[in-house]
């Protein structure tokens, strides 16, 4: 499967959607949505997740928290995050119609 490196992104989406967040969790949620985005959706929920959200030890407080606030999903040993499930979706869709339109123009 093609690895997605770009999705669309709204800043006013993320800012409102951070604003009631600690400094913590948003930096935590910000590199979630990061690490989503650059592991196609396949982000493992594993000890390594301290130091890859830059909070070590307070990492595992920080997750908690987002789950509580529906921020954060843990599924089947992944961290997902709704909103980065249907933009890279959405992406996956837009490459397919452009390799299509290629296919048709240039006749491979």
């Amino acid at each position: 499967m093609t690895k997605m490196n770009f999705v669309y992104y709204c800043a006013d989406d993320m800012l409102n959607g951070t604003m009631t967040m600690t400094v913590e969790e948003e930096l935590a949620y910000r590199r979630i949505v990061d690490l989503i985005y650059s592991t196609n959706n396949k982000l493992e929920d594993n000890n390594r997740m301290g130091w890859m959200t830059k909070l070590g030890e307070n990492w595992e407080k920080v997750r908690q928290s987002l789950i509580e606030k529906n921020k954060i999903m843990i599924e089947k040993g992944f961290i997902t995050v709704e909103r980065c499930t249907d933009e890279i979706n959405k992406a996956k869709l837009n490459y397919e119609k452009k390799q299509k339109a290629a296919k048709i123009r240039w006749g491979n």
